[in-house]
């Protein structure tokens, strides 16, 4: 039987947690949304333990990782609150009414820290992880009248999410991300999102295209203020290609996001997502969540990076980028080599003196 906790000490716990939100409340008076200028963002995306609450949002051990980011010279933190779609092809959306306190907490944290915030809300289906092979992109309706609701529901949502935004003066928000079937041809539904998205959130707004191949097809890149990419591009057919050749490709990717930029009147771009695995192959199928088993190469993961920031920098048509992601469940001193998602941490790794140096860099 689970023991009962005195009420005097119930009551002056809840006393002392309504001082603390107070507190918090006051603060964000003092914390204005931050211009972003040309290359100031050097983020990361960053994610909590969905199975250790120890290395969740707000705790200790997350506040001691935003701390080591800053040090790193991170200065701009990506949040992603999930939102739940059971069927891809189906239009129901549901989300939670409050932001996770936790997150709430860090996103204040961050900002007393000097660092920009981004709010990326994601939709994430249980189908996403089945091996069905849906994903994002693959979300699609059967009918007109089933993408009318879809799209209905999305608007809410990503309202909701961009109240919480304003509330927090979140410095940049996203109005969606790597949804190609949802964008083709559908710019007028688009259009209204951001323009109910304006009425609420006064800060900056991108979308975040799926390589390319979206973001070539997007038609409301006009009514956004930068063109975010999610840049998991293969840069070789090689399982073990050189550095020469990782910047090889970089290069003509560099190109082409030029291209893009000029295209949409020199707005400037966002690369909202850019990762890479601690698994040898993550040069070919960056975009991949290597399974148990697949072969550690902590080099390659590194020299893709070395690649990435090499080929990238005193770009004026560049606004930053993202890294995916940083856990807080992994501390410096940890060598993350677990399967899936853990691979793509490059806490601990020789990756992350590349990143170090590079963000340091003024």
């Amino acid at each position: 039987m689970r023991p009962v906790k005195d009420s005097s000490a119930i009551g002056n716990a809840l006393r002392q947690k309504t001082r603390i939100k107070t507190a918090l409340s006051l603060l964000l008076v003092f914390l204005p949304i931050v211009p972003l200028r040309a290359w100031n963002v050097k983020g990361v995306c960053y994610d909590a333990d969905w199975e250790d609450r120890s290395a969740w949002y707000g705790t200790a051990k997350s506040e001691n990782q935003l701390r080591h980011l800053h040090d790193l010279g991170v200065n701009s933190i990506s949040f992603t609150p999930f939102s739940e779609q059971e069927d891809v092809n189906r239009p129901e959306i549901l989300f939670r009414e409050t932001l996770d306190p936790g997150m709430e907490n860090d996103i204040i944290f961050a900002k007393r820290l000097g660092m920009t915030v981004i709010l990326k809300p994601h939709i994430w289906s249980r189908q996403f992880g089945d091996g069905s092979g849906n994903w994002n992109g693959t979300i699609r309706m059967n009918s007109e009248e089933d993408w009318k609701s879809w799209f209905d529901q999305y608007e809410r949502m990503i309202c909701h999410f961009a109240g919480i935004a304003q509330r927090l003066h979140v410095d940049m928000f996203v109005v969606g991300l790597e949804y190609e079937k949802a964008t083709r041809g559908r710019g007028r539904e688009w259009r209204k999102i951001i323009q109910s998205v304006r009425a609420i959130y006064t800060g900056p707004l991108t979308y975040a295209a799926h390589g390319l191949d979206e973001a070539d097809g997007i038609s409301f890149w006009d009514a956004l203020d930068m063109i975010g990419v999610n840049a998991y591009f293969a840069l070789s057919q090689n399982e073990n290609p050189s550095l020469d050749e990782l910047k090889l490709s970089w290069s003509s990717y560099r190109t082409n996001l030029a291209i893009l930029s000029r295209r949409n009147n020199n707005k400037m771009i966002l690369i909202t997502e850019v990762g890479y695995s601690s698994v040898r192959g993550t040069a070919q199928r960056p975009y991949e969540w290597f399974a148990k088993g697949s072969q550690v190469d902590e080099q390659q993961q590194s020299d893709c990076y070395e690649a990435m920031f090499s080929t990238l920098k005193d770009l004026p048509w560049l606004k930053g980028l993202f890294i995916w992601k940083y856990k807080i469940s992994v501390t410096p001193a940890e060598r993350s080599r677990e399967p899936s998602e853990a691979f793509f941490v490059f806490q601990g790794k020789p990756a992350e003196s590349v990143v170090h140096r590079y963000f340091s860099t003024p």
